[in-house]
């Protein structure tokens, strides 16, 4: 059984605090920079500010340092959150040139020390590689690295990490994590429930129009006038196959919320660490559930993703 690290988000130094203390292995993140893609969309793939309570979703770049800085001082890497779905690829040259803007927003990040870059679009990683940027990257998610063709094709330009996409079996993550050079990650906790690759419904309709989560709202079926979240195929949490993720062999397990409230999120990771050490120890998914009943207050998780069967990797049955 291998240990995992758990990727938590940050959007403040505070939550930057709350996440080492709860036993988070990496954070990743992205900063205020004063160029934006319209209506507010950022080189981070959101939106700066959540559509449910106008939180910010990025760091001021003063406090994105720090935060890079405490994290290193605890032996927590950082990854910079640069996996905009897509550049404007035009060659014309001038200061408000996207591409030049991306490019300095990446600089920046690695000026401030992150360990490894996210991108999101194949394009916009040839263009740091022309570039010369030699910080390790991360293939984002949006990349939808479906099989083992494509995880070769990454290898071969020279990626540091895989982020696999939502909607895979433990025995399919097993089969992609073994046979590969890279370090492989997985979400443990939330996410989207289409391959972001290929959806409609991302963060850029979602913040703009304010219209919630489409996949995840109800909806009423004409037909029949049931009100069904019948878009809704991801579940949201991995905690009690956690130990069988340990055994697939991925580096680290990734959980949503840059959007989200930090104390809300740093409670996420406490729950997931505490269960990698009892897991590591040999405890029972029972002894491990039991513990962390005792150790965290639980009622919460217990009524939304308990009791609402919002269990991930124990018997995937949607189609791609």
């Amino acid at each position: 059984m291998k240990r995992v690290l758990i990727k938590a988000p940050i959007n403040s130094y505070e939550g930057a605090q709350m996440q080492i203390e709860a036993g988070a292995g990496e954070f990743y993140a992205g900063f205020e920079y004063d160029f934006r893609m319209g209506k507010g969309l950022t080189f981070s793939g959101r939106a700066i500010k959540s559509c449910f309570d106008k939180r910010k979703t990025v760091l001021t770049y003063e406090d994105f340092k720090k935060s890079v800085d405490l994290a290193h001082q605890n032996g927590v890497l950082v990854e910079l959150v640069a996996n905009v779905p897509s550049i404007n690829d035009s060659e014309f040259i001038s200061k408000n040139s996207i591409r030049e803007n991306y490019l300095d927003y990446v600089k920046r990040g690695i000026d401030a020390g992150v360990d490894r870059v996210i991108v999101g679009d194949l394009g916009n990683l040839l263009y740091l590689k022309e570039k010369g940027i030699h910080t390790p990257i991360t293939v984002s998610t949006f990349l939808a690295c479906m099989n083992k063709a494509s995880i070769r094709f990454f290898e071969d330009l020279g990626v540091e990490k895989i982020v696999l996409p939502h909607p895979f079996s433990l025995a399919e993550i097993k089969e992609l994590a073994q046979n590969t050079t890279l370090k492989v990650e997985i979400f443990g906790h939330f996410g989207c429930s289409f391959l972001e690759g290929t959806c409609g419904l991302l963060h850029l309709n979602n913040e703009h129009l304010q219209t919630g989560i489409p996949c995840r709202a109800k909806y009423r079926v004409r037909k029949t006038g049931e009100v069904i979240n019948i878009l809704d195929v991801n579940e949201d949490c991995s905690l009690c196959n956690l130990d069988k993720i340990m055994e697939t062999g991925v580096d680290s397990i990734k959980t949503i919320g840059r959007d989200l409230d930090p104390l809300f999120m740093a409670s996420i990771t406490a729950a997931y660490s505490l269960a990698i050490e009892l897991f590591l120890q040999g405890k029972s998914k029972e002894e491990v559930l039991g513990q962390i009943k005792e150790e965290l207050d639980f009622g919460y998780w217990e009524d939304v993703f308990c009791n609402g069967n919002r269990c991930k990797y124990i018997d995937y049955k949607y189609n791609i």
